[in-house]
């Protein structure tokens, strides 16, 4: 995904990746995301899960197959803080959630894009 956002634009997104289903190890992929504001980087990742074998090591994903983020592009959204907030390279913050189920991601990420969408 590529994004670019004038002065006073503001995108929040959310999005969640599941690799297979329950029990299932998952297929591949890769996804790339360069997000800027008034031309300078705020976003820029290449989250590659091509090998199976790599993506399941400690540090990466280990045992998690569901990947889930929240991500304001061009404001520093407000609220109550959550531990796994990532500030931006500019006027933006990302929560990005690893888990085995999607209930549990999509439960927390659903309260974060509520307290940040009206801000």
């Amino acid at each position: 995904m590529d994004v670019a956002l004038a002065a006073g634009a503001r995108m929040l997104w959310r999005d969640t990746l599941v690799l297979g289903r329950s029990g299932e190890r998952g297929g591949s992929v890769r996804a790339a995301t360069r997000a800027t504001y008034e031309g300078h980087e705020l976003l820029v990742e290449d989250l590659d899960l091509t090998e199976p074998d790599l993506r399941e090591l400690p540090g990466i994903l280990g045992p998690h197959r569901v990947i889930g983020s929240v991500t304001a592009l061009g404001s520093r959204p407000q609220g109550p803080p959550h531990p796994y907030r990532t500030e931006l390279a500019g006027p933006g913050a990302q929560v990005r959630l690893l888990d085995t189920v999607a209930p549990a991601v999509e439960a927390e990420l659903a309260a974060v894009w509520q307290s940040w969408q009206h801000r």
